[in-house]
């Protein structure tokens, strides 16, 4: 059922009417004369309650189209921030740390410093080479940054961060509270 509707008339001065129609005919979403003043009454309406005023449907159709090319650029920008981050990592990455991150890695005790199995590994390596030694230690059994950069013979600074690296991005490399990293199985 369709909704009644009620005519109003206006009168206004010869030069006011030109005016009005010039807008509406430069306003795309004004449809005819009468749009305009449907929406002009609308919005003064809403103006004086600070409601949202009731605009026409091509201003819904103008909505949509800012909505979709917000739409568009926001994945647009999700595009170049990935390829921003692969560009940053290209040129911060320094060639010698991911060297260094696969020899330290093959260094990496298998059981947490300090803990009980690993107390028992180095007993065990400790009563085959004589006790109270540590030759028969397997290089970085400590897993300390340091015992690291010695027994690679590198700058410790470069030892640390490739350590750090290896426990920011792989899940089984793990770090104590004291700075050990060691491999979790």
């Amino acid at each position: 059922m369709s909704e009644k509707t009620k005519r109003v008339n206006l009168a206004v001065s010869e030069e006011k009417k030109q005016r009005w129609e010039e807008y509406q005919q430069n306003d795309p979403e004004l449809q005819s004369m009468a749009d305009l003043v449907r929406t002009a009454v609308e919005r003064e309406i809403a103006r004086d309650s600070q409601e949202t005023p009731v605009e026409s449907g091509a201003s819904d159709r103008k909505v949509a189209e800012v909505l979709d090319e917000v739409t568009r650029l926001s994945d647009q920008m999700r595009s170049f921030e990935g390829r921003l981050k692969n560009i940053e990592d290209q040129t911060t990455t320094n060639p010698e740390i991911e060297r260094l991150k696969g020899e330290v890695y093959d260094l990496l005790p298998d059981e947490k410093p300090g803990t009980e199995g690993w107390e028992d590994e180095v007993y065990t390596i400790n009563k085959a080479s004589g006790e109270g030694t540590t030759e028969g230690m397997p290089d970085g059994w400590e897993g300390t940054p340091d015992a690291f950069a010695d027994a690679l013979s590198e700058p410790i600074h470069l030892v640390e961060e490739a350590a750090e690296k290896l426990h920011s991005e792989s899940r089984s490399v793990l770090k104590t509270e004291d700075g050990e990293y060691y491999i979790h199985r």
